[in-house]
């Protein structure tokens, strides 16, 4: 399936760029992945599958508290695995790995974002790594299938970003999947995650003033804004930072307090534990997937930066000033689709922080007699006066980190 896919998607991609030159809309971009992928790739891949066969299993189905629960349970998994996956690039590439994704998904369409990551990536990624891996691995054991199925699935995004909490999450759907038979139920979480990543938060960062973004706002603007309580559209970044901080909190409260209440069953042919990774992952095609996604994702993390360090050379320039313009890079992948993207996001930061912070500050804009109050602590932080800059810092601080925040997998 992966050599399929990529050679398809190589070939889809430079007739692009012969036809477009590199003026490539984003939605042409991410047909050209898909479409070799969905409906090529995925397709042939059934012809190895169909040498396993199937065990039947009893259909359940979901209440909408347990939905509802293992949903939320997903949101910190989500934020945890997507931090890890921030401090690893980092550290692995000397702080230049940038998280080029959320810049692709800020510079689509809703519309295009909504229909191939938070639609067709879902229902095509669960029916292939949830029923169909599942499906035909659960009779060696339902831990077995569930991690064989969640690490196939993070090492077929093929970016480390990306990586650490598309495990997770394929962990919590191969659980639901596991204990129900039904792809529905993991197949609506996935849409539900992937659209708020795609589509809900780049429609609440539309709404900051731009100026904001860029630091061009004034002083005095900054104080008019506080006074008025007209923060263009920072109070809406607040509020969704605010809702999501408290998903996270409730999702570790339940994973906490429901931790023995996940349930396994022993399979028809369950394997001894020594036997299990043997039969696994110890066979020539298993082998040879872990070495190609392994090796694709080490080359997309080192390949942009390779290209970045010649585009210095060449110019002559440091690299804070290339930081702001577009990077030629090898091609990331969000749900599996090439992207490239800019060089201008910073690698990481301290998320959960950053989170407090904006609840914090949502929290005191709603009461209008702290208007005076923010100010001064505005100043005092600023050793006594308001420096515009200085704000508009703290708030691009406050949008990469939301952008860092909004996953999909």
């Amino acid at each position: 399936m992966m050599v399929f896919w990529i050679g398809l998607n190589i070939l889809a991609t430079e007739a692009l760029r012969t036809l477009l030159g590199t003026d490539v809309p984003a939605w042409a971009v991410l047909l050209a992945s898909s479409g070799p992928l969905y409906v090529v790739a995925m397709p042939l891949s059934m012809l190895a599958f169909t040498r396993v066969p199937v065990i039947r299993t009893r259909q359940y189905p979901m209440k909408a508290g347990e939905f509802i629960q293992i949903f939320v349970m997903c949101i910190p998994v989500m934020f945890l695995g997507n931090m890890i996956g921030n401090i690893l690039s980092a550290g692995a590439t000397d702080g230049q790995a940038t998280n080029r994704i959320n810049d692709v998904i800020l510079g689509s369409d809703w519309r295009v974002n909504a229909l191939f990551i938070g639609l067709l990536a879902p229902v095509c990624e669960e029916w292939i790594f949830r029923k169909e891996i599942i499906s035909r691995l659960r009779r060696y054991g339902e831990k077995t299938a569930i991690m064989f199925s969640a690490l196939a699935f993070a090492l077929f995004h093929m970016n480390v970003f990306q990586f650490f909490y598309a495990f997770g999450l394929g962990l919590m759907f191969g659980y639901v999947y596991t204990r129900t038979s039904r792809l529905r139920y993991s197949v609506a979480m996935h849409m539900l995650i992937n659209l708020n990543g795609s589509v809900l938060a780049p429609l609440v960062i539309q709404q900051i003033d731009p100026r904001i973004l860029d630091g061009t706002v004034s002083e005095a603007e900054i104080m008019r804004m506080a006074e008025t309580g007209n923060m263009g559209g920072m109070g809406i970044m607040m509020l969704y930072g605010t809702v999501m901080l408290g998903l996270c909190i409730a999702g570790i409260v339940l994973l906490i307090t429901k931790r023995k209440s996940w349930e396994f069953y022993l399979a028809p042919e369950e394997l001894p534990a020594g036997l299990k990774i043997r039969t696994a992952y110890a066979n020539p095609g298993v082998i040879a997937y872990l070495l190609l996604t392994v090796m694709l994702t080490g080359w997309n993390e080192i390949a942009p930066l390779g290209q970045v360090d010649a585009r210095h050379e060449a110019s002559g320039e440091g690299v804070d000033r290339h930081r702001d313009h577009a990077v030629a890079a090898a091609p990331h992948h969000v749900d599996g689709d090439p992207v490239v993207a800019r060089q201008d996001e910073e690698p990481f930061a301290p998320a959960v922080d950053d989170l407090l912070n904006l609840a914090d500050v949502a929290r005191r804009l709603l009461d209008t007699d702290d208007v005076g109050e923010i100010g001064g602590d505005a100043q005092r932080r600023l050793g006594g006066h308001v420096d515009a800059r200085a704000a508009c810092d703290r708030s691009e601080e406050h949008t990469s980190e939301l952008q860092s925040l909004c996953c999909i997998s």
